[in-house]
């Protein structure tokens, strides 16, 4: 079994002004690095400890990414782990601008495992069912969620509770990790 992601698209720090993506806002890039660390932090400590090696990324927009280049980053330095990428649909990446499309190329060409679990084409409810088949591979969920905002993070987290998975939060607006 392996460990998976849900989260916000937004991680940006608490009463941010100005842009919330990252490549125009040196405070969301730096805010960025303080919840990549948390991460590696409880990937290291927590997860590589009790002998999980497989680490499952959703791939979207935010949190998913920066997990999945946390797991590639870790992975870089020699830590023993791979990074799966759950992949809702084929095309998932078509609506995003140019640099986040490249970006996420890079990720999935760095992938240990690529898997698109509906057929190719946009509709809403493959995120859910790509959800569902990250929390059905994995033992625990890493979720980096403000604890309010209901959503796609929200169903997620309703599915894995209803599956009995452990669950880890990472408030992504005041970088802390909550059992």
């Amino acid at each position: 079994m392996a460990v998976c992601v849900t989260g916000h698209r937004n991680i940006v720090p608490a009463n941010l002004t100005g842009s919330p993506w990252p490549d125009q806002n040196p405070v969301v890039l730096a805010h960025h690095r303080q919840v990549k660390g948390l991460m590696a932090h409880w990937i290291a400590e927590q997860n590589l400890r009790m002998g999980e090696t497989e680490f499952i990324s959703g791939m979207a927009l935010g949190a998913d990414q920066l997990f999945a280049e946390t797991i590639l980053e870790l992975q870089n330095i020699g830590y023993p782990i791979h990074l799966i990428a759950a992949v809702p649909f084929e095309g998932q990446e078509s609506r995003w601008t140019p640099n986040s499309q490249a970006h996420w190329k890079n990720l999935m060409s760095r992938a240990s495992f690529v898997q698109y679990v509906c057929e190719p084409g946009y509709a809403a409810w493959k995120m859910q069912k790509r959800n569902e088949w990250m929390v059905n591979h994995s033992n625990r969920v890493l979720a980096v969620w403000n604890g309010a905002q209901k959503g796609g993070t929200w169903n997620c987290l309703s599915y894995a509770q209803k599956q009995g998975r452990q669950i880890m939060v990472l408030n992504p607006v005041i970088p802390t990790l909550v059992a």
